[in-house]
């Protein structure tokens, strides 16, 4: 609402139009005590236009269980946070995720809902992420979840995510049933979009040649004959404060760009591994180039990202892990540390090399 208001449409093949981007932990963990300041350390920057989250363990020191009544707490106080830290980043309008967003029961996500303070009903900038159980595969709890939404008026978005080595088999067999799930599931769940993706189950993770190829090539097909509006998902292997955290980064940026999806979710730093291994400064550089390069062409992108992977593509299996949001953030100001500063202008400076822009946008 107000200033972060902004329109969703469906984009073309090499559009001319801005990716969209839905910024933000996007299920890994975050801690209570830091959990605010990363939220506010990613919303904070202007190409950021929609925050997503990241998951609770324990609330107020409590272990949170499946299906007990502390994952409904835990729900709410995770509501909380985000909109703490989004008064915090001085965007309190901007759309976030209703609760922390691998809740697998759904509970804590209906309990996020309903945080103290916001009224569920009156709060146009929540959404809701209904998921699938395996590729092609739905159950009652989820159908159930979607028809109390819907009664709510809350938009929604759906995903099944197809792993190459996984039940679909290779990356032509996952392109298949990602392209499947995008059609079917806006019309099982009744949601507005989709986010199902490809990822290599080799590594957990979708910035390698096999998955970034079925990815680009599922999201072109869906784009080119027919107008439902489609995620890419941004998940790099590598934590933050390294060199190859970005690079992996940028390569799914672009990729996203030209691939026709609607919009970009992530950063999922580290694979989502590991505690507050996620930064504003990584999602900051992924939507610079999401913002700042439309119309970019799919043989300029193809010439960029092959001359980038060879940098990483040997430690997708073994990455390096980086450094906790407190390691690489001054987590008094919430700016980065000028070590990780550093390897972002550098890392930033080998895609401007390629022809990649960057405007000045906070």
């Amino acid at each position: 609402s107000g200033f972060d208001r902004f329109v969703m449409r469906k984009r073309d093949v090499e559009d001319d139009a801005p990716l969209i981007t839905n910024l933000g932990p996007l299920g890994t963990e975050v801690s209570p005590e830091y959990g605010a300041k990363i939220y506010a350390s990613i919303a904070r920057h202007r190409v950021v236009d929609w925050v997503q989250t990241g998951t609770q363990t324990k609330v107020k020191g409590v272990e949170i269980r499946t299906r007990y009544p502390i994952e409904m707490s835990a729900g709410a106080f995770a509501g909380e946070i985000v909109d703490l830290s989004l008064r915090m980043a001085h965007r309190p309008g901007m759309p976030r995720h209703s609760s922390y967003i691998s809740d697998v029961s759904g509970y804590g996500y209906l309990a996020g809902l309903l945080s103290r303070g916001s009224p569920v009903l009156a709060e146009p900038n929540y959404y809701y992420s209904l998921a699938g159980s395996a590729e092609l595969r739905v159950g009652h709890d989820i159908l159930r979840t979607a028809a109390f939404i819907h009664s709510l008026g809350i938009i929604s978005h759906s995903y099944i995510h197809s792993m190459i080595g996984a039940y679909a088999g290779g990356p032509e067999g996952c392109v298949v049933t990602r392209i499947a799930s995008t059609i079917l599931l806006p019309s099982i769940y009744k949601s507005i979009l989709d986010v199902s993706q490809v990822y290599d189950i080799r590594y957990l993770g979708n910035s390698g040649r096999k998955a970034l190829w079925a990815n680009s090539i599922s999201a072109q097909a869906i784009s080119l004959n027919c107008r439902l509006m489609t995620f890419d998902l941004n998940n790099p292997v590598a934590g933050p404060n390294t060199k190859m955290n970005l690079r992996e980064v940028g390569v799914s940026a672009v990729n996203n760009l030209v691939d026709g999806a609607s919009a970009m979710m992530g950063v999922r730093s580290g694979g989502g591994k590991y505690v507050d291994y996620i930064t504003g400064l990584e999602n900051k550089f992924a939507g610079e180039i999401a913002k700042s390069n439309p119309g970019l062409k799919r043989k300029d992108a193809n010439d960029i990202v092959n001359k980038i992977i060879p940098k990483y593509e040997g430690k997708l299996r073994e990455p390096l892990k980086g450094s906790s949001f407190a390691e690489c953030y001054n987590v008094e100001t919430i700016e980065p540390i000028d070590a990780w500063k550093e390897k972002y202008q550098m890392v930033r400076k080998e895609f401007e090399d390629l022809g990649i822009e960057f405007f000045r946008i906070k």
